[in-house]
């Protein structure tokens, strides 16, 4: 998905970042959320900042290198060109996604629309 995007001009540098940064420490929350992102920014490898959302029907096992870091079924895949923008998203996800209400909102969203939306609208109510 986020490969789709043709922001990403080195993936398989990218792929290789998250793998490490997972294998150090997985970003599996205890809701059942993934934040998978490199430990370094990855300016040159990116042509914009890319923040891909995957979501499954069921809790799926999320480890890296046989490291269980949990499950997870909602996954937000984040790649910032810089530190700045990478620890601003970073917080603003965290804030928006220990919210029960944001939570099931975008497990209950029907379709891509739904779920941007329920995001949007939770990160109005956290970060007015």
């Amino acid at each position: 998905l986020a490969n789709g995007t043709w922001q990403i001009y080195d993936p398989e540098r990218v792929l290789e970042s998250v793998r490490t940064r997972e294998e150090a420490a997985s970003t599996v929350m205890p809701c059942g959320v993934a934040l998978p992102h490199p430990r370094r920014c990855l300016g040159e490898s990116l042509g914009e900042t890319v923040l891909a959302v995957g979501r499954t029907t069921t809790p799926v096992p999320f480890s890296v290198g046989g490291k269980s870091g949990g499950v997870a079924d909602l996954f937000f895949l984040l790649l910032c060109k810089d530190e700045r923008t990478h620890l601003h998203t970073l917080a603003r996800l965290t804030r928006i996604l220990q919210r029960e209400d944001c939570l099931a909102s975008l497990r209950a969203a029907e379709s891509a629309r739904q779920l941007l939306v329920a995001l949007v609208d939770a990160e109005a109510e956290v970060l007015p």
